[in-house]
């Protein structure tokens, strides 16, 4: 199990490079999209922990990718409209507000 986790992420990301180096970034683009890091990463916790576990990993996994997007939708368009630390400070205060009351956790 070790070995595969030294080898798994690290070898999907080295493919995804080789990939973008003979097609491309548009290639590149669109792999960088698969979940290469958080799929593999979900199979050993899967495979370790069982799938009670997994299922508990994979909903904080879409809550912080959910997150992540609120903060950075918030705050493109709050720079629009202010200054760029008025609008991290409003994106992070709604990632703080949303994550206390569990909302992107589904709980």
């Amino acid at each position: 199990m070790l070995l595969l986790k030294l080898v798994l992420v690290p070898g999907f990301v080295w493919l995804r490079w080789l990939a973008s180096r003979r097609w491309g970034p548009a290639i590149a683009g669109w792999l960088a999209g698969l979940p290469i890091v958080a799929g593999p990463i979900q199979f050993i916790i899967a495979v370790e922990n069982g799938p009670d576990f997994a299922l508990a990993a994979a909903s904080g996994a879409l809550a912080s990718v959910l997150a992540t997007v609120t903060f950075i939708a918030t705050c493109a368009n709050g720079a629009r409209r202010s200054a760029w630390p008025a609008a991290q400070a409003l994106a992070a205060t709604l990632v703080v507000l949303a994550g206390s009351r569990r909302w992107l956790a589904g709980r």
